[in-house]
């Protein structure tokens, strides 16, 4: 890895492997901001004024179901053995996520309809509440227009879902490597895999979060046979050759490295090359580089 940034070249007004990235999958973020954009003298507005609204609304439905994942795993560490403050800080993100609940269903647009429900009670789980999006619905009952909306949210949700797992499983192969090779000591030792853990645990959540992404997708319309977005295996969420398989095209299948850092899809044409191996490697490059160093002063102390 050092080699690598040693190497580095920096070509002026090129584009970074970011960058690449964004025009090929762009950002749950992205989307919302070419769906909300309003009309100006040279760009016509993208959705009649009445869905603007119900846009934003719908995205923030998709917010709460992240908020939702995230207490869920939380919960999962948090027992009888654990601290007050532990037990308190998950009350608290419960009561918060269930006004904010209460709040999104008093936003829900005319289009559409939930659910006779139960009013909540902040002490049950929130977090498993059911946020009524158009994909919860039939067919034959959603609005086609929101429909479309929540499918080009969901596909940046599931762009934002892929890269954190190119970029996690990257930092654990880095840390893994580094353990190996440099960690000396119990304190250490418990130090790197305490990280790893942590970037385990965000993986899960991550891969959690495609998943619904892609059923939401599959129930709004989007065919099965997909190759940009397609059913994400347990076998897709391993480290092992992320880097030795930066190879040249038309070698990759001498590893079997997942479709998740080679497959894209560029103007309706599905596409294969190296471009998420690039960008896996380029977010943890300097970072990995200070915890080489840092290990090697622990084991040096």
């Amino acid at each position: 890895w050092i080699a690598l940034e040693a190497n580095n070249n920096f070509q002026p007004g090129s584009r970074s492997v970011y960058q690449i990235a964004i025009e090929k999958a762009p950002t749950r973020a992205a989307v919302l901001l070419a769906l909300t954009r309003m009309e100006t003298e040279q760009q016509e507005r993208v959705l009649p004024a009445g869905l603007t609204a119900a846009a934003v609304w719908i995205n923030d439905g998709l917010e709460i179901e992240d908020t939702q994942r995230m207490i869920r795993f939380q919960r999962q560490t948090v027992n009888a053995g654990s601290s007050e403050r532990e037990h308190v800080l998950l009350a608290r993100r419960r009561i918060s996520l269930w006004r904010r609940i209460v709040e999104w269903r008093a936003r829900a647009t005319e289009q559409v309809e939930e659910e006779d429900q139960e009013a909540m009670d902040p002490n049950d789980r929130p977090e498993e509440e059911r946020i009524d999006l158009p994909s919860s619905m039939p067919p034959a009952e959603r609005s086609p227009e929101l429909a479309r909306v929540e499918l080009q949210l969901r596909e940046g949700q599931a762009n934002d879902a892929l890269k954190g797992i190119r970029v996690a499983l990257s930092q654990m192969l880095v840390l893994r490597r580094d353990k190996q090779a440099n960690v000396r000591g119990q304190v250490s030792s418990s130090r790197a895999s305490g990280n790893i853990q942590r970037l385990n645990t965000q993986t899960k959540r991550l891969a959690e979060q495609y998943r619904q992404s892609y059923l939401a997708m599959i129930e709004l319309g989007m065919p099965a046979t997909h190759q940009t977005y397609r059913p994400l295996r347990d076998a897709d969420l391993n480290s092992r050759n992320v880097f030795e398989t930066n190879r040249p095209l038309g070698r990759g299948n001498e590893a079997p490295i997942s479709w998740i850092w080679h497959m894209h899809e560029t103007n309706g044409e599905r596409q294969f090359d190296n471009d998420w191996l690039d960008e896996g490697k380029a977010p943890t490059l300097y970072g990995d580089i200070v915890l080489m160093h840092f290990s090697d002063s622990c084991s040096i102390s």
